[in-house]
């Protein structure tokens, strides 16, 4: 009975370790599925952020571009401005010198006609 019962308790340790073991070697099995999709999903996070590293590359480029065009529209609205001043304080003065020059021959002309020979005296 002892031979046995030593028989059947060996047996039944020798099947809890397979058992044991088969369940360590699914489960190291399923680990090695979960790493390798992991290791999947993180290549392709890694080819997206080359991707929007690119993109991101392209619309830094785009925007430098705009800037240097907006800098080159406000010179040249600078320009138009400084001109357009330029003329307009060119005629302002035009105009003040005529003025001034239309007050001294009226001040010194008689505009009324009396001084000039009438045409009944011919």
């Amino acid at each position: 009975m002892q031979k046995s019962f030593f028989i059947w308790m060996t047996l039944l340790i020798v099947l809890f370790f397979a058992a044991s073991s088969l369940f360590s070697y699914f489960s190291f099995q399923r680990t090695i599925r979960h790493l390798q999709h992991a290791s999947e999903e993180l290549n392709s996070s890694l080819i997206e952020l080359r991707e929007s590293s690119r993109h991101l590359d392209s619309i830094k480029k785009e925007l430098t571009m705009y800037q240097s065009y907006l800098k080159d529209v406000r010179q040249r609205v600078e320009y138009m401005d400084l001109q357009h001043r330029l003329k307009e304080g060119l005629y302002t003065k035009q105009r003040d010198s005529l003025l001034l020059r239309i007050n001294q021959l009226k001040k010194e002309l008689d505009l009324t006609g009396s001084l000039l020979p009438s045409p009944a005296h011919k």
